[in-house]
């Protein structure tokens, strides 16, 4: 037992057996403290019976208590062992839910890469929104270039940005035809220029 209040009970327990067998038999053998009480006997029982029996009363208490300390630290050993495992349950349903949720954004990668496409861009450009597909499609096929990665929108009525591997520039778009806004245009709307300097 590692308690060490509940094994100091336990000794003083077994010492109190001990003391009480040897009081026992000393005092019903003792010739002076017989004589006192029963003249002319030789060993008297009911002495000796009488410290035993409170000896052994003492003694189980003693033993007892160290028993519901025993009882205890063993219960708290228990408590502490379901914690840990429940500790551990939890951290593998987080690792199963995390791996569930990694799987479905792959597989709805496969499904439709260029939307989990433009959702990464989105966050990564100032949570600049993509157009749709369509209008993507009308816009690129205006222009020669191959190299147009994304079309977003921007604050302004019917004016989207165009981002290429190294540039961009604001085209002007209604639905139908794309029109380049040179930088003279952009210079002369002080909102479009401070707003296309921080992209």
């Amino acid at each position: 037992m590692k308690n060490k209040i509940g094994k100091l009970l336990r000794i003083i327990g077994i010492i109190v057996f001990i003391l009480g067998l040897l009081g026992g038999v000393l005092a019903a053998t003792n010739k002076a403290f017989i004589f006192f009480l029963h003249p002319g006997s030789g060993f008297v029982w009911s002495i000796a019976l009488t410290i035993w029996f409170e000896a052994f009363i003492f003694g189980m208490i003693f033993i007892g208590l160290a028993e519901v300390i025993k009882l205890l630290e063993l219960q708290n050993k228990d408590n502490i062992r379901i914690e840990d495992k429940n500790t551990k349950i939890s951290d593998e349903l987080s690792r199963l839910r995390n791996d569930m949720n990694n799987n479905f954004a792959t597989l709805a990668e496969y499904l439709n890469p260029s939307e989990i496409s433009n959702k990464d861009n989105n966050e990564k450009n100032n949570n600049l929104i993509n157009i749709d597909n369509e209008n993507f499609e009308k816009i690129s096929k205006q222009f020669t270039s191959n190299l147009i990665k994304r079309i977003t929108y921007t604050p302004f009525q019917d004016i989207y940005m165009i981002i290429e591997k190294n540039k961009k520039y604001l085209i002007y778009y209604t639905g139908v035809d794309a029109t380049p806004i040179d930088e003279g245009s952009i210079n002369k709307n002080q909102e479009l220029k401070a707003w296309f300097q921080k992209q």
